[in-house]
């Protein structure tokens, strides 16, 4: 049997009994026993060659290891969900001026009144929908109050505000016929975003397109 020199160790007697009984085997040779409730010894295993095996947790150098891969996997995650979160954004925006688009031209059709709907100094910052003619003490039928920070909305060509007729043409608030306006929705805090177009027809048909790769946003 080995004689142990690195220090006092505890091992159970061969053949093992139950409760097991540990000696403890000392640098000066001496032999004592070590009942299995103390605390503070190394338990050992003997296999067949009757070499100790200790039973060993992770080294430093293998915990830095996981730290690390763990931190590439986090940088390389970053980039795709921060791209995630600008697509969605831009998607919520022009799902949005879809929405308030057809509303207008609903309400035009179904209360057989103008409708206006109006940017608020720019479409990223809101707008507000409304009769072109409105009742006295009658509000505004709706308002938006923009969409988020990175978000931008740029119409071509530029309108301030669409006037929605009861039988479905649009003009502009001056009183100009429109044929076709799109807006583009990008996002400019990340410079892989793809965005969206949002379009509006001389005769109040609207919907969206997304684009295909970053060109439309990122030129």
């Amino acid at each position: 049997m080995n004689r142990f020199t690195l220090g006092e160790q505890a091992f159970p007697s061969v053949p093992c009994i139950q409760p097991a009984i540990f000696w403890r085997l000392r640098v000066d040779g001496r032999i004592t026993k070590v009942h299995p409730s103390e605390k503070g010894f190394t338990l050992v295993t003997f296999g067949q060659d009757m070499s100790v095996h200790r039973n060993k947790g992770f080294t430093l150098i293998e915990s830095l290891m996981v730290i690390l891969v763990m931190a590439i996997v986090a940088a390389l995650a970053v980039p795709g969900l921060q791209q995630a979160q600008a697509n969605a954004r831009a998607r919520a925006a022009a799902g949005d001026l879809v929405t308030a688009l057809l509303e207008a031209r609903n309400q035009a059709a179904g209360k057989q009144r103008p409708v206006s709907l109006t940017s608020l100094g720019g479409w990223q910052n809101g707008w507000v929908m409304a009769f072109e003619m409105p009742l006295p003490g009658v509000p505004n039928l709706a308002a938006h109050r923009g969409v988020a920070g990175s978000v931008t909305i740029v119409d071509d060509p530029a309108v301030a505000g669409f006037v929605f007729q009861p039988n479905g043409l649009v003009g502009t608030t001056a009183g100009v016929p429109i044929n076709t306006v799109e807006f583009v929705v990008c996002d400019d805090g990340v410079t892989t975003e793809r965005g969206v177009t949002v379009w509006l027809s001389r005769t109040g048909r609207t919907g969206l397109t997304r684009h295909a790769d970053a060109s439309v946003c990122n030129p």
